[in-house]
């Protein structure tokens, strides 16, 4: 088989290519190499996958063949306010960036690509056929003065060797084309394929592409397993059996036939107090958002000194009340209620300086996406 196999980077320029039933344009990440097609030369997009740099010209070659299939957004930009709103509200001091609003306005839609490979597989298997068979036996138990025999119908399952050929075609088993793909949907979730349609330029339209940095060379290993699976469970129905275990297949896999399945995701992000970009991702299926949520050290701060001044006005005035207290009666109580204030309010000044450090510690050890360390 003669594969038609993408390359993410040429050193040579590409020039604007009208392909698959629209002009595109490609553009790429210095930060993390990704390379996009987007349909507006002069958008100033920033990296979907690493929110570091703003995308760039960037050369690329493409596969002349469109997408077979495209699963369209389910969850809309207006279904997201409120989940959003959410998921920032989490952060009780967070970055002054890191607001609903924020995240609204930065929302771009991108196509994330799988494989589909077809293939012919055949050769010899081997495995171990579990049948389920029922043991009759009885339970004895005591009641009101009388013993009472219980039929009792137990399910085991038997073991035993089988082995075959065998030669079938598969088609649409799914690989990834993406090398950060695997990462994403482990915190996303994976996507519903049978929800897929076939391609049309107008499903993409106005969405961000990413191009496969997964040549299917590189891919191959990747579907292989998946294709061992689906043949395992057709072996277990040849079998007759209801369970399978130590399956093995020495099979040659030909006729391959490559396309690329287009999934949704959403993309947005905020910035911390010093600068730093944080990507969020959003199922576009589900509407399931990750990403770090960062807190504001400096807010703490700010909050910490409102504290401290708070505390120092209240102690002033209990000084005050316990001076005069000489003087005018029953200024006693309220000096009391001012020191007791100003003690407590010195006491809540260590929250907001201890929370943020806690809170971004436990954020590094959940760092979900190939990110800048933050300063």
């Amino acid at each position: 088989m003669t594969l038609n196999i993408p390359e993410s980077i040429l050193n040579e320029a590409e020039s604007t290519q009208t392909l698959w039933g629209i002009t595109l344009f490609p553009l790429g990440c210095p930060h993390c190499k990704q390379v996009y097609l987007v349909q507006n030369e002069q958008s100033e997009q920033r990296c979907p996958y690493c929110a570091h740099e703003t995308l760039t010209a960037q050369a690329v070659r493409l596969r002349s063949e469109p997408p077979e299939a495209v699963i369209p957004f389910k969850i809309q930009k207006s279904d997201l306010r409120l989940p959003l709103e959410q998921f920032a509200k989490k952060v009780w001091l967070r970055p002054d960036d890191f607001s609903p609003d924020n995240l609204i306005q930065r929302l771009t839609p991108i196509f994330l690509p799988l494989w589909l490979v077809d293939c012919q597989m055949q050769g010899n298997w081997e495995a171990e056929a579990g049948f389920n068979y029922e043991v009759k036996s009885s339970k004895e138990s005591y009641r009101d003065g009388t013993w009472v025999t219980t039929p009792v119908i137990e399910t085991r399952i038997r073991w035993e060797k089988r082995m075959g050929e065998l030669n079938r075609k598969y088609n649409n088993i799914s690989a990834p084309a993406l090398s950060h793909y695997a990462e994403i949907t482990d915190k996303i979730g994976k996507f519903d394929l049978s929800l897929a349609r076939p391609y049309h330029f107008q499903i993409i339209k106005n969405i961000l592409l990413n191009v496969p940095d997964l040549p299917p060379d590189t891919a191959w290993p990747l579907a292989k397993p998946n294709f061992n699976k689906v043949a395992e469970q057709d072996c277990l129905k040849a079998a007759g059996a209801q369970h399978i275990r130590n399956f093995s297949i020495h099979a040659e896999y030909g006729s391959q036939n490559w396309t690329q399945l287009l999934t949704p995701i959403y993309f947005t992000h905020y910035c911390d107090d010093e600068g730093n970009q944080y990507p969020i991702y959003i199922h576009g299926q589900t509407g399931h958002i990750e990403g770090l949520q960062w807190a504001s050290p400096k807010k703490g701060w700010r909050w910490a000194g409102l504290s401290i001044a708070t505390a120092v006005i209240f102690f002033l005035l209990s000084l005050i009340f316990f001076a005069f207290n000489t003087v005018i009666s029953n200024l006693l109580i309220p000096g009391i209620l001012f020191a007791a204030l100003a003690f407590a309010s010195g006491i809540f000044s260590l929250v907001p300086l201890i929370w943020p450090w806690q809170w971004n510690r436990k954020q590094k050890e959940r760092k979900i996406y190939h990110q800048k360390e933050p300063a």
